[in-house]
């Protein structure tokens, strides 16, 4: 039972943690989470953290630290001081009031609120790597049952004959008219989709492995050939063209997993899908998207007027940032007011400008510790000569959720958090070897000491 903890928690985080709307199903992962660190904390049989695992959690240490210096009230001589507070302090004077005492974040309580949303995948990060409880194929398997649920009922979603009036809708705001499954946002769920592919392809290599027979392999080749169709039929449903995009080179990524170490195509296979990545780069610089994005979906177009507009307020701000969770009330100040519709922009469609703008250059010192960090395990993961292929699946996945987060914010829901936690706890702890790619046993001389 102790080895089902996480995979559990991680399934839960899938069917409750789609959007922010969810505000009881975030509180229930919230709760969780809490149980699962301290139970991971207190248990006697704790693991030993290797190098990366404390390196890791030393990132994810200062990430809480920051947002508590952003609660902290600061006196009037202090926050003052900070680069882009004249308007506020303005303000006071106009109004003939004293200048209080102030935090760093703008928005305190949004602060507070979204500090709360780090705690699911905290725990799945304690729980793996401190409890272990964990094993890698059922957390893979966990994640495909909750994403095939969610395949399923994305199909009953674009099926209904009033899609606004589905009753199959989870939340209020969403992309009617596209599947978007136990999510708001069409692509999350095709966030989640495309990290299920590189997971799927390790399992079915570990899988194909340990069978006994030629008729066990057909019967495991055929049900993966039937969930990646599955996979790939989701993807479509979701309607988004950035994953579409997005899905070759991980598929090009993924086909490695079923090739022993040394085979020949490996190698070819990962630079097409380096090359298919940088023509992906080239396709957002080109009319293509907003052709063929769904006129449901924030276009990229209109992406680009977002950034436009954020890229000023982080150069008012990128001392210190606005604090985390203030994205919504910073934006209405730069945005054109000429321009404003109905639309609601509730996030900068790029996760990176937008933890410059909240975070300004203490985050961003963090995010480039992170992505050394990432570096530093997805090399020696795929160079390694004792494959750990689900450790190099939580390196593909990653990597997808990192590149998908220039043009979206999937890492902002509680469900894909926990699975991209999953994923650097993975690679934080890969195992040393396999039995099936060490050498023989018995191609040596053995001693026997009795």
């Amino acid at each position: 039972m102790r080895s089902a903890v996480v995979p559990a928690y991680i399934l839960l985080c899938i069917v409750l943690g789609g959007s922010a709307q969810g505000y009881w199903g975030a509180a229930i992962l919230q709760v969780l989470g809490i149980a699962i660190i301290a139970w991971s904390l207190l248990t006697p049989d704790r693991l030993r953290l290797s190098g990366p695992a404390m390196a890791l959690f030393a990132i994810a240490g200062l990430t809480v630290l920051l947002l508590i210096v952003h609660l902290v009230p600061l006196p009037p001589g202090l926050w003052t001081a900070i680069p882009g507070r004249e308007p506020i302090a303005e303000g006071y004077r106009l109004l003939g009031l004293p200048l209080p005492w102030l935090p760093i974040s703008l928005t305190p309580y949004e602060t507070a609120a979204t500090a709360l949303t780090l705690l699911p995948p905290l725990a799945v990060l304690v729980g793996m790597l401190v409890a272990g409880a964990y094993r890698a194929s059922w957390l893979v398997i966990a994640i495909l049952v909750g994403t095939f649920t969610s395949v399923l009922l994305g199909a009953l979603q674009v099926s209904s004959a009033d899609p606004l009036q589905s009753p199959w809708y989870l939340y209020q705001r969403t992309n009617h008219g596209v599947a978007t499954g136990f999510f708001a946002n069409s692509n999350h769920m095709a966030t989640l989709l495309i990290v299920s592919v590189p997971l799927l392809f390790a399992l079915v290599a570990e899988l194909r492995k340990r069978a006994q027979n030629a008729r066990a392999v057909s019967a495991i080749m055929m049900l993966a050939g039937g969930s990646m169709l599955v996979l790939l039929a989701g993807i479509l449903l979701s309607a988004s063209l950035a994953v579409l995009l997005l899905g070759l080179p991980v598929i090009l990524f993924s086909a490695t997993l079923l090739m022993g170490e040394g085979r020949r195509l490996r190698g070819p296979l990962i630079a097409a899908g380096l090359v298919s990545i940088a023509g992906m780069g080239a396709a957002f610089l080109t009319p293509l998207p907003d052709d063929l994005v769904s006129s449901n979906q924030t276009s990229f177009e209109s992406r680009r007027d977002i950034w436009s507009d954020t890229f000023p307020a982080i150069g008012d701000h990128i001392t210190l940032g606005t604090g985390v969770g203030s994205f919504v009330r910073v934006y209405s100040f730069y945005e054109d007011h000429s321009a404003v519709t109905q639309t609601f922009i509730n996030h900068a469609h790029n996760d990176y400008l937008e933890i410059a703008l909240e975070t300004g250059i203490p985050g961003l010192l963090l995010l480039v510790a992170f992505f050394l960090w990432w570096g530093s395990r997805a090399v020696p993961i795929w160079r390694s000569r004792a494959v750990d292929r689900y450790a190099v699946a939580a390196s593909i996945a990653s990597g997808a959720i990192l590149i998908h987060s220039i043009v979206d914010y999937p890492l902002r829901t509680a469900a894909i958090a926990s699975i991209m936690a999953a994923c650097l706890a993975k690679m934080a702890r890969p195992r040393v070897q396999e039995s099936a790619e060490t050498q023989d046993l018995w191609a040596s001389p053995r001693h026997v000491a009795i």
